[in-house]
């Protein structure tokens, strides 16, 4: 490699969020990703991302939809509780922070 190694060299690191949130033996969980209010301008061709990543809405176990999306490269960097109200009771769900490089 050459000593003035350019960023264009380099290759381009994805982020997202992936939300789970639900009664943690439920059926009824509501994943989805999130990747800020500026992919547009950040993802380039995000709509194939976004397409890509939306199938893991089908999944109803955490483990599902993990699997889901190591499978299309993405890796967990860090894992976030947060509590919600739900049905009069509080509850601990999860955000995934993923990455991936393109």
């Amino acid at each position: 490699m050459e000593p003035n190694t350019t960023l264009q060299n380099q290759p381009v690191l994805q982020y997202c969020m992936l939300i789970i949130e639900g009664r943690f033996l439920s059926s009824k969980k509501k994943v989805y990703v999130d990747f800020g209010d500026q992919n547009d301008e950040i993802i380039p061709s995000n709509y194939a991302v976004i397409t890509e990543t939306a199938k893991v809405r089908d999944f109803v176990t955490i483990i599902d939809a993990l699997n889901y999306m190591a499978s299309i490269g993405w890796e967990v960097v860090h894992l976030t509780p947060f509590e919600t109200d739900q049905d009069g009771g509080t509850f601990e769900n999860f955000r995934y922070l993923m990455k991936r490089s393109r």
